[in-house]
């Protein structure tokens, strides 16, 4: 199932984008909140740790960056103001309130996108009579934009949940930095002609559900930075 669910991913994402030339400082800025920032780690898994004995979690994400804001720097092969690209993450609880997660993009000469990164989740409240949990994040990650944008991001959230078993809803707030190197020289896209460097940061709120049914769960989220990022997530847990 999780080899067909992926394939389809492949075959319908359209992240075969071309960045515009001459990109000024402010566009440079926009460019690395949009799609910089747009690629950090996703809270798609069970509110609840996943636990130290056997805890794994291996799943298949598809996001959707909305790009209408930067249309006039980047044109999308599809002609369509989005980028949509799957992800693969894997998941290990290390101890009874802590978990790591590791998540990448599956490389493709279709895709104009590759990325790795990952996060540490530490639980700070499970109540054992309510379903309430809250814990903070911490996230980090790398990616690479047609060979013309680099950027490492890093962020720190934190989330809150309620998990009734089959069910469960979440939602969260904190910060995201982006760092983007813009490539200069003859095939390059800064208006000085010379490799630049730019930093920004932005609020990150997200909100999210998750349905489970046995050791399979499927889970949705938006995470908003400048523009929404929409994701899709199905999981299986060990």
């Amino acid at each position: 199932m999780f080899a067909i669910f992926l394939s389809l991913l492949m075959t319908f994402s359209h992240a075969d984008f071309t960045i515009a030339p001459n990109l000024t400082e402010l566009q440079r800025k926009l460019l690395l909140k949009t799609l910089g920032l747009g690629t950090l780690s996703k809270n798609l898994t069970s509110p609840r740790p996943l636990g130290s004995d056997s805890g794994i979690e291996l799943a298949f994400t598809t996001e959707l960056i909305n790009t209408k804001n930067i249309e006039d720097i980047i044109t999308n092969s599809q002609a369509e103001n989005k980028l949509f690209y799957p992800k693969i993450l894997i998941g290990k609880g290390l101890y009874k309130s802590a978990d790591l997660f590791f998540h990448f993009i599956p490389y493709t000469a279709k895709l104009g996108i590759s990325e790795f990164g990952g996060m540490v989740r530490v639980n700070l409240y499970q109540s054992e009579t309510n379903p309430f949990v809250a814990s903070w994040n911490i996230h980090a990650n790398s990616a690479n934009f047609n060979n013309q944008l680099t950027s490492r991001n890093v962020g720190s959230d934190i989330s809150v949940g309620w998990d009734w078993g089959s069910y469960a809803i979440f939602a969260g707030g904190g910060w995201a930095t982006s760092s983007g190197k813009f490539v200069g020289g003859t095939q390059g896209i800064t208006d000085t002609g010379r490799t630049e460097t730019e930093d920004v940061q932005s609020e990150r709120f997200s909100i999210g559900a998750l349905y489970k049914y046995d050791i399979y769960n499927i889970a949705i989220s938006l995470d908003h930075y400048v523009e929404p990022v929409y994701s899709l997530k199905i999981g299986v847990i060990f």
